[in-house]
Parts: structure tokens; C-alpha cells; sequence
């Protein structure tokens, strides 16, 4: 017969909490390991597996380590609201007009948050073509261009978008800039493309500083569009308050609708489908050679 004392069951019950929590801990892990990276779309990683698409450009996890989710997946057919599919800041006349990349394409962008930066690269080509990647302490990335080339993409065929997440419920967009583009002294400009533009002549634009607050000031700009999506052109003079971050109310203008006269200047006119947005307006100042986070 054993006979345990006091000093063997109390280890006893050690070792069992200590495999308790260890196994709790793997169950815990396991989601993690199993999933894809939190800054993928995983909609877009099954679908793209589900068409059997060349997995040398799927859209998928890549990296060593990984870093980002990127290349092809199914078209997806969508007619949806008035919404941003990319930020631009450059030069007047823009700098994407020459559109080589190098071999390892880098954007940069700026802030004043602390949490991490979504970035996402798409392509408006016949072949769909998307990059999506979380950046916590760098403001610049660099990826290698070779599904770019693959799919024969280059920066004309390219829209980007940065942004945090200042609450839940409102994100805070970055204008990006290629860090290998020449720097020059130049008028700056944001270009600013948006989906759901349907038979628009241009946009009412209502834009105000928020921190500190000033009044809001509104302008018309011309739409440049094809199907529906457009881009409009917020210059820096529009930027009357400075640097900083602004809420930028954009609403589309009808194509020949009865009240698209009296509309200019007035946001809300013309029932007009209008959108707020928030972009933080900041000076980008890329490295020579931008490396990966």
C-alpha cells in the first residue's frame, strides 16, 4: 500500500495545474497557427485557393517571415456606396505617369498615432491584384515586385490606401508616396480615387480641420472617371489650416441632374450622395532606401 503525504499531493496538484494551463495555452495558440495573419483577407485567400489559381501568384500569405498577404484572386462583381480605394500625394503633373517599379516597389506615408498602419495595394487592371499588410513601427514598406511583374503591373495599373484606426468606427486615411520617386520641389496634390461614381460631373468637397477646429470651407472639383470609379484632386492650397488632420465631406455631382447648377458649393445640395472621410495631411519625408519592417 502507498501511503502520499502532504508534500506528494501537493506537488501532485503542481504538476496537474501546470499541465492544465499548458494545455490550455496550446488550445489557445492553435486558432492562431492555423488561421491566416490578421492582415489578410481571408475571404480572399479561400476563394482565390477554391478557383485553383496559380499559387505562385494567389493571393496568399507571403514572406519569410510573413509580412503581408498578397497577389491574384477572382473578380468580384460589386456595385456598391461612395467609398475611397486610394490616397495619393505628389507632384502636379503626378509622378505614376512613369510607371516602372523597381525591384522592391516601397511606399511611405505619415503620422502622428502610435498604432499600426493597414497598408493595401490594388490593382484596377483586368487582373485583380491586391497587397494588404499591418506596419507598426515603421511608416514606410518594401515588398519584392515579383507577382507585379508576373501579372505585367506597374504603378499606372496601382492604387494604395493607408490608414489606423482612431476608434472602432472611423479610420484615419494617410496619403502614400513611392519613395524611390525623384524628389523635387513641386506643387503638392492629393488624388483621391473613389468607387461608386456613377455618371458624375465632379464633386462638392466640404473640408475642415478638426484638432485645433476651424470652419469648414467648400469647393467644386472635376471628376476624372471610368465606370465607377473616379478620381478628384485636392490641391494644397485647398489645405488652407496647415498641416493636420481634416474631415473631408465629398459629394458626387449628377450628371446633368436638374440641380447640379445650383449645387457648387454646397455639399448637400443637389442630393448629391455624399461621404465623410478622415485624412490626416502631413509632410512625407521618405528614406533614401526604405526597408522592410
Amino acid at each position: 500500500m502507498i501511503v502520499l503525504t502532504h508534500a506528494d499531493i501537493a506537488i501532485a496538484r503542481r504538476w496537474r495545474n501546470a499541465i492544465v494551463w499548458t494545455c490550455a495555452a496550446v488550445m489557445l495558440a492553435v486558432p492562431q497557427v492555423l488561421g491566416e495573419p490578421n492582415f489578410c483577407r481571408e475571404d480572399l485567400v479561400s476563394a482565390a485557393r477554391q478557383d485553383r489559381l496559380a499559387s505562385e501568384t494567389r493571393y496568399e500569405p507571403r514572406g519569410d517571415p510573413i509580412d503581408r498577404c498578397e497577389g491574384s484572386y477572382g473578380e468580384l462583381h460589386s456595385r456598391g456606396p461612395l467609398d475611397i480605394l486610394a490616397l495619393w500625394k505628389d507632384c502636379q503633373p503626378s509622378q505614376t505617369q512613369s510607371g516602372g517599379l523597381s525591384a522592391s516597389p516601397a511606399l511611405a506615408w505619415a503620422t502622428t498615432s502610435r498604432v499600426a498602419a493597414h497598408l493595401e495595394v490594388r490593382s484596377f487592371d483586368t487582373t485583380p491584384y491586391l497587397m494588404t499588410t499591418a506596419v507598426s513601427s515603421s511608416t514606410t514598406f518594401q515588398w519584392p515586385n515579383e507577382i507585379l511583374r508576373a501579372l505585367s503591373l506597374d504603378r499606372r495599373k496601382l492604387g494604395a490606401l493607408a490608414w489606423y484606426d482612431d476608434t472602432p468606427e472611423r479610420k484615419v486615411y494617410l496619403p502614400l508616396e513611392w519613395t524611390d520617386a525623384k524628389a523635387q520641389s513641386c506643387a503638392i496634390q492629393y488624388r483621391v480615387l473613389l468607387t461608386g461614381v456613377y455618371n458624375s460631373d465632379g464633386a462638392n468637397v466640404s473640408i475642415q480641420r478638426m484638432a485645433p477646429q476651424r470652419p469648414p470651407h467648400q469647393f467644386s472639383v472635376s471628376a476624372d472617371y471610368s465606370g465607377p470609379r473616379g478620381w478628384i484632386i485636392l490641391n494644397s492650397k485647398d489645405l488652407s489650416d496647415g498641416d493636420g488632420t481634416y474631415e473631408v465631406l465629398i459629394a458626387m455631382l449628377p450628371r446633368g441632374g436638374a440641380d447640379a447648377g445650383r449645387s457648387r458649393g454646397s455639399p448637400d445640395a443637389g442630393r448629391a450622395p455624399g461621404r465623410t472621410f478622415t485624412f490626416q495631411f502631413l509632410p512625407v519625408n521618405p528614406p533614401k532606401s526604405a526597408t522592410a519592417p
